[in-house]
């Protein structure tokens, strides 16, 4: 099975046999499907599950003042929509839906877990930002 975070990651780190089984149950999680043009995250949305791209393209963006829209990131298959959720309240812009995409919601408690005991993960997000 392949991995789009695992595959991702192994490009700052490398994990063992254990750690990658670890990060391939992360992909048993509930599924969710969003149509192109559609909010995937809503800013001012409290996040409790983080948002694992699978498969299409998002964009992390922000309204501004004046009506329009700053793109700030296109995400990929493999990116973390959300992993902000340990240090934001609520999200501060929105995650949207540029082509037709599909994420794994991955409690943010399993995330937080796997970042404490896994330092290879931590070390590999913060490579991949």
């Amino acid at each position: 099975m392949h991995n789009p975070l695992t595959a991702k990651l192994e490009q700052f780190t490398s994990f063992t046999a254990d750690e990658r089984k670890r990060l391939d149950q992360l992909l048993a999680g509930e599924k969710v499907s969003y149509p192109a043009k559609t909010d995937i995250i809503a800013d001012g949305e409290k996040v409790t599950k983080i948002h694992l791209v699978t498969s299409g393209l998002a964009a992390r963006s922000k309204h501004l003042e004046n009506g329009d829209r700053q793109i700030m990131a296109f995400l990929v298959p493999g990116d973390l929509c959300d992993v902000e959720v340990f240090v934001l309240e609520a999200m501060d812009h929105a995650i949207t839906a540029i082509s037709d995409t599909e994420c794994v919601l991955i409690p943010a408690d399993v995330i937080k877990k796997l970042l404490t005991e896994m330092s290879g993960l931590t070390r590999g997000l913060g490579g991949a930002r």
